[in-house]
């Protein structure tokens, strides 16, 4: 706790927190604090935000694209799960990140699956866990070395 309170006294007084030199908290604060509200005023009663958000043209109409499509889906033959995927490209990834992600779907599917047979299926989620294993160990180093390089313009000397 005592390494937490320095770190975070070290970090706050490089530049102020949300600025031009932290622009994920300058950008997506806001959004997340009133995500944040919008879930806990779930359970207060009246006027609140989660209640004027969720309305039963939204509900009614959110029904119907679903059942519309389910039935659209069946009726072609398509798998039915094309639905969540439809929705969590919508709102939960960027485009450059859809690129990559469609690339690779397509290289698992039409040359790994060729290669490693159906072992394939359970090798891509150990594959998976790797890689973000690694992600994560690259992005602290790299933040580390930000930090260094930030404080460095703050000596005396």
């Amino acid at each position: 706790m005592i390494a937490s309170l320095v770190f975070s006294q070290f970090i706050w007084r490089l530049a102020p927190i949300p600025s031009a030199n932290y622009p994920f908290a300058q950008e997506l604060w806001h959004l997340q604090a009133l995500n944040t509200l919008l879930m806990q005023t779930s359970t207060l009663e009246g006027n609140s935000m989660f209640y004027q958000a969720l309305n039963g043209t939204t509900v009614f109409s959110g029904l119907g694209f679903g059942l519309l499509m389910y039935s659209i889906l069946s009726l072609f033959g398509l798998p039915v799960l094309l639905i969540y995927g439809v929705v969590r490209g919508l709102g939960q990834s960027t485009p450059h990140g859809l690129i990559l992600e469609v690339a690779g779907a397509f290289l698992g599917r039409y040359f790994f699956l060729k290669k490693y047979g159906p072992m394939w299926r359970q090798y891509a989620p150990v594959l998976l866990a790797g890689f973000s294993c690694g992600m994560g160990l690259s992005g602290m180093f790299a933040m580390g070395f930000a930090l260094i390089m930030k404080s460095l313009g703050h000596m005396a000397y």
